[in-house]
Order: C-alpha cells, then sequence, then structure tokens
C-alpha cells in the first residue's frame, strides 16, 4: 500500500499509514510513542523539493521515523525494563499510567503571588518549588532584559502558571530539564530530557488540546482572548523544552502553532464585528495578571517568530491573519523586555523579510527603491543606538544598547543578502558590516559565557 491511511492527519501518521486522531497542536498517537508530530498544515522543510509522496517515503526522514516508532512499540513490550535516569529511549506511557500525584512542596515563597487567600483550588497538586525556581533561576536566564520593562513584578506570572495546570506542567517539564543538565555537571546549556521532563511535556500537550478546542467552538469575546493567551504560553514554554532538549525542528511546530492560535481569536473578532482587540486589552491602563502575561507572551512569539522568519526564509513564512506589527510600531507590546532589543529594529528586520517575500513571487517592482530606503533607516538606527550608549545608567541598559546594535548590524547584513540574491546594488561592504556586528556580540556582557566563543 503506498499511499497512506489518513489524507487529512498529521503528517507524521500519513508517513506511517497509521489512521491519526488529529489532536491539535500534536495528535496522541505521536506524543504517546515520542514521535516528532509535523502538524496539519505546512509540510516540514525536508519534504519540500520531492516529485512524489513515494519519493517522501522513501526517503532517509521517512525511514528514520518509522524505525523511531518501531524501536517505541518494541520498548513498550518490555515489561522489565529499567533504564537509567538519563536514558533517551524510556518513552512516556499512557496517561493512565501517570496518575500518581507529583510531591508538592509545602512552603511558598509568598511573595510571587498577588492572592491574598488560598493559592488555587484545583484539580492537581503542583509542586510549588518547582514553580520558585523557574521564576527565581530560568526566567532571569531567557528574558534576562525583563527588569527592564515597566511592570513592577512578576507575581502576575505566578499566579498564571498555577491557574493553569497544563501551563504549570510545561514550565514544571522546564525546571527538570534544567535541574538535571546542572546536576549532570553541563554548563553550555544542554540539558537531558528525563522521563519526567517526557512526562511533563505530555500532561502539558494533553492538557493543551482541549482548550484549543474549545477555543475553536467559542463565539469571540474577552474571556477566549485570555484563554488563547494560556493556550499561547504553554506552546512557547513547550518550545522552549524542546530547545533545550535539542530537538531539531520541533519548536518551529510549536511556534507556528501559537501563531495559529493568535489566528484564530483575529478571525472569531473579524467575524463577529467585535470592537475589542488584542491592542485593547494590551493598552489598558490597569492591567489584569491575564493582560499582563497576554503582553508577555505575545511579545516573546513575536520576537521568536521575526528571527525564525530571517532564519528559515520563505519555507517558513505563511499568511496570517494576526499582524503584530502595529503593537509594535505603537509601543503597544516591548520587545525590549524581551531580548533587550528595541522595537524599531526588529520592525526592520521584519520588513526585510517581507520586501524579500514579495520579491520571491515578482511583486515588488520597485524593490530598489525599498532596499535603498530600508538600508537608509537601518543605518540611522545604528547611529541612534550608538549615541544613546551615554545615557545608560546600568549595566542592563548598557547590554540592553549592544543588543539593539547587534540586531541592527545584523538587519543590515540580513538586506545585503537579500539584495545579493535579487541581483540589487549595495552601498555597503557586507564584511565590514559582519565585522562590526562580530564585535557588538563580543561586546554583551556575558557573551562569551552563552555561547562559548
Amino acid at each position: 500500500m503506498s499511499g497512506s491511511r489518513t489524507k487529512t492527519g498529521c503528517w507524521t501518521c500519513r508517513l506511517r499509514r497509521k489512521k491519526c486522531d488529529e489532536n491539535k497542536p500534536a495528535c496522541s498517537n505521536c506524543t504517546s510513542r515520542n514521535l516528532e508530530c509535523y502538524g496539519y498544515d505546512q509540510k516540514p522543510a525536508w519534504m519540500l523539493g520531492k516529485e512524489s509522496w513515494q519519493q517522501v517515503l522513501n526517503s532517509e526522514e521517512a525511514r528514520a521515523i518509522r524505525n523511531a516508532a518501531e524501536r517505541a512499540y518494541s520498548r513498550r513490550r518490555q515489561k522489565n525494563i529499567h533504564a537509567t535516569p538519563w536514558s533517551t529511549g524510556v518513552i512516556v506511557q499512557d496517561v493512565k499510567e501517570l496518575g500518581h500525584p507529583l510531591h508538592s512542596s509545602t512552603i511558598l515563597d509568598r511573595t510571587w503571588s498577588n492572592c491574598t487567600q488560598t493559592i488555587r483550588d484545583c484539580n492537581y497538586t503542583p509542586n510549588y518549588q518547582h514553580v520558585q525556581t523557574f521564576l527565581d533561576v530560568i526566567f532571569p536566564l531567557q528574558w534576562g532584559f525583563f527588569t527592564l520593562c515597566k511592570q513592577p513584578d512578576r507575581r502576575w506570572l505566578f499566579d498564571t502558571i498555577i491557574a493553569s495546570e497544563p501551563m504549570y506542567h510545561a514550565s514544571s517539564g522546564l525546571c527538570i530539564s534544567f535541574e538535571t543538565g546542572v546536576k549532570a555537571g553541563f554548563t553550555n546549556g544542554t540539558c537531558h530530557v528525563t522521563p519526567e521532563v517526557r512526562k511533563s511535556r505530555l500532561l502539558a500537550l494533553q492538557g493543551l488540546q482541549p482548550c484549543i478546542a474549545e477555543l475553536q467552538q467559542q463565539k469571540a469575546q474577552t474571556s477566549s482572548l485570555l484563554k488563547a493567551i494560556h493556550a499561547v504560553a504553554i506552546i512557547l514554554l513547550l518550545s522552549s523544552l524542546e530547545i533545550y532538549g535539542e530537538t531539531e525542528g520541533t519548536w518551529e511546530v510549536h511556534l507556528n502553532a501559537a501563531g495559529t492560535v493568535l489566528d484564530l481569536i483575529k478571525r472569531q473578532l473579524v467575524a463577529s464585528n467585535n470592537a475589542s482587540t488584542i491592542g485593547d486589552l494590551l493598552s489598558d491602563s490597569t492591567p489584569s495578571f491575564e493582560v499582563r502575561a497576554l503582553g508577555f507572551f505575545v511579545s516573546t512569539y513575536v520576537w521568536t517568530d521575526i528571527l525564525a522568519e530571517a532564519a528559515h526564509g520563505a519555507s517558513y513564512s505563511k499568511p496570517r491573519m494576526f499582524d503584530y506589527l502595529p503593537l509594535l510600531q505603537n509601543d503597544a507590546i516591548d520587545l525590549r523586555s524581551i531580548m533587550g532589543c528595541r522595537n524599531s529594529v526588529m520592525i526592520a528586520i521584519k520588513q526585510v523579510s517581507l520586501l524579500f517575500i514579495s520579491m520571491r513571487k515578482g511583486q515588488e517592482p520597485e524593490a530598489p527603491e525599498r532596499t535603498k530606503a530600508l538600508s537608509l533607516g537601518i543605518r540611522h538606527l545604528i547611529q541612534e543606538t550608538a549615541s544613546v550608549f551615554t545615557d545608560a545608567h546600568t549595566d542592563l541598559e548598557v547590554d540592553s544598547c549592544w543588543a539593539t546594535l547587534l540586531h541592527a548590524y545584523a538587519a543590515l547584513v540580513y538586506l545585503q543578502t537579500v539584495a545579493a540574491r535579487g541581483a540589487l546594488e549595495s552601498d555597503f561592504d557586507i564584511q565590514e558590516t559582519s565585522q562590526d556586528a562580530w564585535q557588538a556580540s563580543t561586546t554583551i556582557q556575558g557573551f562569551e559565557l552563552w555561547f562559548g566563543v
């Protein structure tokens, strides 16, 4: 049988010729077997360029997926297996076998919570120590520039995590992954994906699926927007977990899923003629902890999406209803508080990507003029950033200036690459710009420690 048993299922199940349950964002057939679920819409990059489905089935990637599924099946049949804590071969069993509660800490640092009453009347037993480790250790590593944000504290994030069981499991998985890497003596960011981490990931995915299903059935309203940001937050934390576990290709699937959720909400708002938008919520002068989380995770998504699109090119890009450029241009979100880089530079990177996409489609007759205008604009941003170093009063503000400068140089190199591909003339030296970018990167405090250079 050369065809697949499903024509609407995920790409992984189609490759395996198995029936797919079509759960989103990842089907349980894949997650329960610890297989990478390639999703339902856009084909994975390695499938592109194949002339026929038979070529896809005969590819090395497809064979690797089928072999991994066979190995998973064999392992599940071995009842007396005793794997070491670091074994990548241990898979997560069915969720029914994961019913035993996690050990919870009875001591809680109340400074993280706005609540004056019981933290959470929930059906699960959170390990508050995991939440505290995530907030005190992992959060500063991922979002080190957050203290530059106007928000006075991070208590909203504690409440957001505890209020969402799948989000708790995703953050707990990050915590466990980090701790096991430290205990194993790794200092370069590498983490082991242990059985407990896999369990947290599976529980987060399984909790996410009904949340997505509920969003698809609801009419647009404020509550659905808040529910959506929980979904986006869970997906982005799962993406971080895949990056730390060095799972190639999976984090991009998660990132696209986050964009799809935001598209869904945008589509619902348009269909219902609802005047309330994500931008309206973010402009609230007295935001709730849910709206604080909305701004934070939308900013995280936007920053990651812009760089992913620049890195992967047109194969990553897909049309979206959720247009975040106005949010950047109106400063409704602040990317400086996520990675230190100012909105203006991230807008420039996005505009270069849009130029490249339109050139590739043959829809940019004024490409030389746009290229020149972008080049002048980015150079102005570089000069402007270099001039504000004297106004920086803290080490973090100085690092933010360097991060902005680095992204601006990268935008200029990116523009030169796009111009060269389109056989357009350029008025600057790409080698000199690259050297300036490298100098900026090595000046950022801690760069050598982070990247081992």
